[in-house]
């Protein structure tokens, strides 16, 4: 999906930069090729935000996981689920 957004997102540039070739200057081709390179930007900036954060953010997703096994939510839907013997988890 990254790499089809990306090819996307480089196609239209390309369109951007066809247009702009037959009319130099127009403030919105501008605008749009900038557009473009920006969403460009944040699409990779979003990828290496989350492969880093795969090893940097490990412990405290560990400790948030942790936190949320013994929520009062969890605890109770445990209860439920216990009540409706007729739910059983599939082997």
């Amino acid at each position: 999906q990254l790499e089809k957004n990306l090819a996307e997102l480089r196609r239209a540039r390309a369109e951007i930069n066809a247009a702009l070739e037959l009319s130099p200057g127009d403030p919105l081709l501008e605008e749009l090729l900038l557009n473009a390179y920006q969403d460009e930007l944040a699409v990779l900036a979003s990828v290496t935000q989350l492969t880093g954060a795969n090893v940097a953010g490990a412990p405290k997703l560990k400790a948030m996981r942790a936190m949320g096994a013994e929520h009062q939510i969890e605890k109770v839907g445990a209860e439920l689920r216990a009540m409706m013997p007729f739910i059983q988890k599939q082997a």
